[in-house]
């Protein structure tokens, strides 16, 4: 079953760069994009790559906010909120049994 995905801070950059992802995290993408059903970013990933950036640890082509107007330009991509409902509920029992999230990619029912 399809669900909404909300992408850590490495996994939006991998997006962004055209990175190579597991096949399940770009299955997983994938899917929410074609259900409409979210591909969706904290606010907090923004401050991290600004202070990734500061820190010189990550170099941009694009200012930083053109950087994150082009991550929201992609299908299905939506800015979270902590308030997001979806964002608030339990990580799925296939990860939680498993003890882990795949990396990159968090559902975006996870409740951490």
């Amino acid at each position: 079953m399809a669900r909404a995905v909300l992408l850590d801070t490495c996994a939006a950059i991998w997006l962004m760069n055209g990175d190579p992802m597991s096949a399940d995290s770009r299955a997983s993408v994938t899917a929410a994009q074609a259900g409409n059903l979210g591909v969706y970013v904290s606010p907090m990933t923004a401050w991290e790559i600004a202070t990734l950036v500061s820190k010189n640890r990550l170099r941009l082509s694009l200012s930083l906010e053109a950087w994150f107007d082009a991550l929201l330009g992609f299908a299905g991509v939506r800015l979270g909120t902590a308030s997001d409902n979806r964002a608030q509920r339990r990580i799925p029992a296939q990860y939680e049994s498993a003890g882990k999230v795949p990396m990159g990619l968090r559902p975006a029912d996870a409740g951490w």
